[in-house]
């Protein structure tokens, strides 16, 4: 397993937050690649380097700066995966290892998020707290992964990931993800991860959180590089 670090080497605030990630690496010996990621518009000549287009069912106020160069940067990383042999560990800078998730590594078969009980979910004025609470509950192995009603559905994606800060994707995985955007055109980078590209699947127990300074919806939305 190769793991990667998305981050922006000239964002303070990047910075600071991939520290966290990388001494949550460091505690379960887990080597690790830091990518630096694409800054905003700058996505846009990436992804046509690889002739990818948005889908014509996404919003156009959908795609910011932020978005466009998440996607870049996952799709650079999708594209290197699909090259060779060896699945990826990919975190994002506000994505925090609590578990090894080399235990669940021979039951990823495509790609599978690594926080079973995403932020937010509850949708209640608790949801951090229920996160938390969450956290340290334990059960082995992966599953389907559930609808997500986070985004509208559509019949093109079907449901997807939310958040791309903690998952694993096997070459066979980002060839079929690939292969669904060359088809269907571009998601955000978190919708691109959906059962109809590839068969999706979510650890039963969370290995990867959300780091704690998102602690509300306000503070994600105001530090999001999206």
């Amino acid at each position: 397993m190769k793991t990667y670090v998305v981050y922006l080497s000239g964002n303070e605030f990047s910075v600071s937050m991939t520290a966290e990630t990388i001494e949550s690496l460091n505690k379960f010996n887990i080597d690790y690649e830091l990518f630096d990621g694409v800054v905003g518009n700058a996505g846009i000549d990436v992804l046509k380097s690889f002739d990818v287009r948005p889908s014509g069912v996404v919003n156009k106020s959908q795609w910011t700066p932020g978005t466009i160069g998440c996607l870049a940067s996952h799709y650079l990383l999708w594209d290197k995966c699909a090259k060779q042999e060896e699945p990826f560990l990919v975190l994002e800078q506000d994505g925090v290892l609590i578990r090894d998730p080399r235990e669940i590594l021979p039951l990823v078969t495509h790609v599978c998020h690594l926080d079973a009980y995403l932020p937010f979910e509850s949708g209640n004025d608790e949801h951090f707290k229920t996160y938390n609470d969450n956290l340290n509950k334990y059960e082995p192995g992966v599953k389907k992964h559930p609808t997500s009603n986070f985004y509208i559905q559509n019949n093109i994606t079907g449901s997807s990931f939310r958040g791309t800060y903690g998952y694993i994707i096997t070459p066979q995985g980002a060839r079929d993800v690939i292969n669904f955007i060359s088809k269907h055109g571009a998601f955000p980078s978190d919708k691109c991860l959906c059962e109809n590209a590839a068969p999706i699947q979510r650890a039963n127990s969370s290995y990867v959180r959300l780091n704690k300074f998102f602690s509300t919806l306000k503070i994600q939305k105001d530090y999001s590089l999206r």
